[in-house]
């Protein structure tokens, strides 16, 4: 039975528009063009997926890089020595972000560089633990498209 009534329900096909549809989409009203349409998750309010349970980018190497395309969990171990520079690639524009990351220290424990962009409560970053296996738990929040996040260590030297 076709929708009757008035306002933005579908009433036919043509109130629908899929383009390249992914996995990461949702179902959208547009006020605009006055169409349902198909846009990325990512530049909307998050939407539960299975009850809540989110996607994990787990990877490892000598970098934090985080790509939000990704998810906004994510699990990275570290390899190599010194150092390992932070950075957020994908970050959505004129929404709040935020992504849980949790960094593993492999058998040569590094350090974190997390650039003049993350501020920390007390303008002081915490200290990775450099025990081998341990986890840090840190939170990333940022209102203006990734040009300053707010960094919160969760817990630390989780073995």
């Amino acid at each position: 039975m076709p929708y009757t009534g008035t306002g933005t329900g579908i009433q036919n096909a043509d109130d629908i528009f899929f383009s390249n549809v992914t996995t990461q989409d949702t179902l959208i009203y547009d006020e605009t063009t006055a169409k349902w349409n198909n846009l990325p998750v990512t530049q909307h309010a998050a939407q539960p997926d299975r009850g809540g349970m989110e996607k994990v980018s787990i990877t490892s190497g000598s970098t934090i890089s985080v790509d939000l395309n990704n998810g906004n969990v994510h699990q990275r171990t570290l390899t190599g020595s010194g150092s390992a520079a932070f950075s957020v690639s994908n970050v959505p524009s004129g929404v709040a972000a935020s992504f849980t990351l949790y960094v593993v220290q492999s058998s040569t424990p590094m350090t974190a560089s997390w650039g003049a962009s993350v501020k920390w409560a007390g303008g002081t970053a915490p200290t990775l633990t450099a025990t081998t296996g341990a986890t840090d738990v840190f939170v990333f929040e940022t209102i203006n498209a990734g040009t300053t996040w707010f960094g919160s260590l969760v817990g630390n030297n989780y073995s």
